[in-house]
């Protein structure tokens, strides 16, 4: 926290000494007047934006854009928290969040989803909507909200592009280059971009702490360390065509292909004090790869019938598949030094191979119309289907007395197929002069059923259908000013991974696993809120019934093996307040800073011992941009979050601030960034906290990120190519200027 102060002080000083200037500006001489007015002219869409149905990062106003990766602009957005130890995303404190591209639901758990977006290149993305209360067009998936990651597409007519690339370093080495080109024709669009991205990186952890053990006969004290490098290599092609056909027939098709290999090395060594003061030692190196395809097409077709009514068609098809194997080889060894294996499930032998195998398909077909009911009113109804199809296998093979063997406890191979029907119907329209009003409702029925790919056995079998209302009402008060009120009925419904009992290698003690008896869950939202002139206060109340902690570490009959699982808590009850502050301080200089905090309540039920938690928590993001002269530009940003509870555990507070330097020059730019100035990426949790599990587990864990050792800087060179005519261009200003004043 102390950085953030010494960030605000410095603020301080510089808005100072901007008033210093203004008032020497005073008695500028006419030339200076003029050179001011040139800097004005060079405005861009505020970085932070507010709409009815959320918030919007236009990630163009950032010079940290540059090189970035899509998971690296999400870190950054306003009230979007990652946690990296249990990989997973939460929005204003809550989790269940539902992540699009341009409008696609990405279809696969929440730790393949953060890789590919580890992959995906920011410069080819225009801005990231975080929608709280989207409307009833929009999947009802995602209890905390949406995240909408959208391209950008250029308008102008001819033909445009540009390439960039970067070099950087952390404590290794990174790089990366794209590329992209749209044209418009009289009748045909065609676009495509491809990017590539390399990352050599670091982190390591250590914990300490003690809990119940049956494998070494009762509670025992540990201490953990950890240290991993990983290698990336991520390529993205995204291509497609929108063709104007005649007769109000427009149609479209893209595809987009990923692809991404990693591999990991870790060398892990723990020391375990058992009852009765017996010591043992674990030391073992841990090699993992990770190979990965996602291809993403899309045909589109629509139809304009005059006087506003139009018909549109869609259809999309998700491919993606996995291949993680693993080795782990090591020692487990008494206070003697002898070699030892404690039980036929612990996975203490010298040597232990991990398999993985995941592939998804996901096809969506959808229909919607849009027609005229008045001057002032409009309809919108649709219906959509979605099927998909996961099947994944996995197990750990354990060297014992020179056999390969594999533990029942941990080898599954399952399947899901889950189907989903959804129609929606919203009314849009204006009452009287100053309000509008949106009312929908979107019925949506999911059939799923888990099975055991070997046997054929059910394991899951569940039919749910759910209606979702919502509804959107603003009110304008003066030129610039704006009331809103909304209302939205949010789930978030486990994903295969989460439901089924595919076992990953965690520790000599521990393994990681899903939960065939995890609910989904169900949230209400309601949001009251007024902008005025680009700021914005909200208040946001809710309820989250059945939401789901991921790391919850539970028992299993007749093993001695701790399972960490998902398992659903009974509820989570939330009250925060959302506030966007943007600030001009001068010609040259503006600010922007967004804060979320507020109060939870959740119960944990699931334990031998239930137990409720009130806590608060809050986050806090900030932009300065600086225009200079010579074409120059800068920006400082940084991120806080405070302290956060999950189950039965606490997340420590964590920050970031970074800085940036921009050079035009032409269609030339050159870009110099700095993230994390002040090595801030320290990540602790205090496991237990909160509360106790049925081990009785209290743990520190302190986990540092790449930055920890030094902060990761970059250097970047883009150039852009092509343009539409002078008419067009300050059109598009023109444009950007009313998004503005919105």
């Amino acid at each position: 926290m102390k950085h953030f102060v010494i960030v605000a002080l410095l603020s301080a000083l510089f808005r100072f000494a901007a008033g210093q200037t203004r008032g020497q500006s005073d008695t500028a001489s006419p030339a200076s007047a003029k050179q001011l007015k040139e800097f004005t002219i060079r405005g861009a869409r505020a970085p932070i934006q507010q709409s009815i149905s959320g918030t919007v990062v236009n990630v163009q106003s950032s010079l940290l854009s540059k090189g970035s990766s899509v998971f690296d602009l999400l870190q950054r957005s306003p009230g979007v928290m990652i946690d990296l130890h249990n990989n997973s995303i939460s929005l204003n404190g809550r989790s269940g969040v539902s992540v699009m591209i341009d409008g696609k639901t990405m279809h696969m758990p929440e730790a393949e989803l953060l890789s590919v977006l580890s992959g995906l290149s920011a410069d080819n993305i225009e801005k990231i909507e975080l929608l709280t209360a989207p409307p009833s067009r929009y999947d009802a998936s995602g209890s905390a909200g949406m995240i909408n990651i959208v391209t950008k597409k250029n308008k102008r007519p001819g033909t445009t592009g540009s390439v960039s690339a970067y070099a950087g370093y952390g404590w290794w080495e990174k790089g990366g280059t794209s590329a992209n080109i749209d044209h418009h024709g009289a009748k045909t669009d065609w676009y495509g971009s491809y990017s590539y991205q390399h990352d050599r990186s670091y982190g390591g952890f250590n914990a300490t702490g003690s809990s119940l053990n049956p494998a070494l006969g009762g509670l025992s004290s540990f201490i953990f360390h950890d240290t991993t490098s990983w290698t990336n290599n991520n390529h993205n092609v995204l291509m497609g065509i929108d063709r104007r056909l005649g007769h109000g027939w427009t149609a479209g098709a893209s595809l987009g292909y990923s692809n991404s290999t990693a591999s990991s090395g870790a060398h892990n060594r723990g020391n375990y004090i058992a009852p009765g003061d017996s010591l043992f030692f674990f030391d073992g190196t841990i090699h993992g790869h990770s190979h990965w395809n996602n291809i993403v097409a899309s045909l589109t077709a629509e139809k304009g019938f005059g006087e506003g009514r139009k018909l549109a068609f869609g259809a999309d098809w998700l491919d993606y598949s996995n291949n993680r194997p693993s080795t782990v080889l090591g020692s487990f060894t008494n206070e003697h030094r002898q070699l030892i294996i404690i039980a036929n499930d612990s996975l203490s032998a010298s040597a232990n191979k991990g398999f993985s195998n995941t592939r998804i398909g996901v096809g969506v077909i959808r229909a919607d119309y849009s027609t005229p009911l008045s001057k002032a009113w409009r309809l919108e109804a649709g219906v959509k289907g979605d099927r998909t199809r996961t099947s994944s296998g996995s197990g750990i093979e354990s060297l014992i007395d020179g056999k390969w063997v594999v533990s029942a406890a941990s080898r599954n191979a399952v399947r899901m197929r889950e189907d989903i029907a959804a129609g929606y119907a919203s009314a849009h329209g204006v009452l009287g002069e100053s309000a509008t009003f949106d009312l929908g409702v979107r019925y949506e029925f999911s059939d799923t059923r888990l099975t055991d790919a070997a046997t054929g056995a059910s394991i899951v079998r569940r039919r749910l259908g759910v209606l979702f209302p919502n509804l959107l009402l603003t009110r304008k008060v003066g030129e610039r000013g704006q009331w809103l009120l909304s209302f939205a009925r949010r789930i978030t419904r486990p994903s295969y991974k989460s439901l089924s009992s595919v076992v990953s290698y965690n520790d000599p003690f521990s393994v990681l696993t899903g939960n065939p008896l995890l609910q989904p869950t169900i949230a209400s939202i309601v949001k009251i809120g007024h902008s005025w002139k680009g700021y914005m206060a909200a208040l946001v109340a809710g309820r989250d019934d059945k939401p789901v902690f991921d790391g919850a570490v539970t028992p299993q009959a007749g093993s001695t093996l701790a399972y960490i699982r998902p398992e659903n808590l009974s509820f989570q009850n939330n009250l925060g307040l959302e506030l966007t502050l943007p600030f001009t301080v001068n010609s040259w200089w503006t600010m922007s800073y967004s804060v979320n905090g507020g109060w939870h309540r959740y119960k944990v039920g699931y334990l031998q011992a239930p137990f409720e938690k009130t806590w608060f928590g809050y986050q806090v993001n900030f932009q300065q941009s600086f225009r200079l002269p010579a074409q120059f530009s800068a920006e400082l940003s940084g991120w806080y979050h405070g302290a956060t509870y999950e189950g039965v555990n606490i997340g420590r507070s964590v920050g970031e601030i970074n800085i940036g330097v921009k050079k035009e020059a032409g269609k030339s730019t050159w870009q110099f960034t700095v993230t994390d100035l002040f090595r801030m990426q320290n990540y602790k949790a205090d496991i237990g906290g909160a509360g106790k599990d049925d081990f009785n587990t209290r743990a520190y864990l302190s986990w540092d990120a790449e930055t920890r050792k030094f902060p990761v800087l970059r250097l970047t060179y883009s150039r852009s190519f092509g343009g539409g005519s002078g008419a067009s261009t300050k059109a598009e200003r023109a444009g950007e200027e009313k998004e503005r004043i919105k």
